[in-house]
């Protein structure tokens, strides 16, 4: 239970840290800023997951413009499944 209650806590905080640094962020126009600043919780977590998927997006996205970064990137797929767990092909 203490494992949960610590890892909840430190979810919240992070969130709220993404909050502060987006309120302070200069390239934000204030009708941005005010956005952040109304957001609890649940728009929080919205939000870092749409910028988690953005970034992921973005490195797909570099990775499949060489045959060197599609190599790498067939790499990393199939290292991201253990052994123990991949199809024999």
């Amino acid at each position: 239970m203490e494992g949960w209650v610590n890892s909840a806590i430190t979810t919240v905080l992070y969130l709220e840290w993404q909050r502060a640094r987006h309120l302070t962020s200069k390239r934000l126009t204030e009708e941005q800023k005010r956005w952040w600043s109304s957001q609890r919780l649940h728009g929080l977590c919205e939000a870092f997951r749409q910028e988690v998927e953005q970034e992921e997006l973005k490195f797909l996205s570099n990775r499949l413009k060489t045959p060197g970064g599609i190599s790498r990137l067939k790499r990393i797929l199939s290292n991201a499944t253990p052994k123990e767990y991949r199809a024999k092909t």
